[in-house]
């Protein structure tokens, strides 16, 4: 039963009911009874807070997406809702607002077929490098170790160009 419930909401029928039939369970065979509810598309995708970053540049970061011209419908899940969450958390991060909040808000019409999504986003100030610190370095010296370094103190931090300073000195 669990195993219907989520494969139905993963395709967008976030309402859907499954009960077993239990008078014909007692003959030995199992028949679910299903009420899907309506499919539930996505109208609309909007932000609300954001400063630094525009919507249109949030838009691509998301998974739930509003259907283009007209065809290919967008349906709606929770797990879209939660990726999409997840992916403007990790964009905020990697550009050096860690003290962002992401939240999201679902505005259902009165059929329940059609949903507006609104993603609150407060990007906080973004970081920068004060100090660039070495540990552990006991057989090479600071400037070896930060020579070709991409990062420099007074600029903001980017956790992909840490990625790389740090696989550059692996190496």
């Amino acid at each position: 039963r669990r195993t219907l419930i989520d494969l139905y909401k993963k395709i967008g029928y976030i309402n859907v009911e499954v009960e077993l039939d239990k008078d014909k369970a007692e003959t030995g065979r199992l028949f679910y009874v299903i009420d899907e509810g309506p499919r539930v598309r996505v109208k609309a995708v909007k932000f609300k807070g954001n400063q630094v970053f525009s919507d249109a540049v949030l838009t691509k970061v998301v998974t739930l997406k509003v259907a283009k011209w007209g065809f290919f419908p967008s349906y709606f899940s929770e797990d879209a809702l939660d990726e999409s969450i997840d992916l403007l958390q990790e964009f905020l991060h990697k550009r050096g607002y860690l003290g962002y909040e992401v939240s999201s808000q679902r505005e259902f019409n009165e059929a329940g077929d059609h949903v507006v999504v609104t993603f609150e986003v407060s990007e906080g100030p973004a970081y920068t490098i004060k100090e660039i610190l070495f540990k552990g370095n006991e057989r090479t010296d600071v400037n070896s170790l930060s020579a070709g370094m991409t990062l420099a103190v007074g600029q903001i931090y980017d956790l992909d160009m840490a990625d790389r300073n740090a696989e550059r000195m692996r190496d």
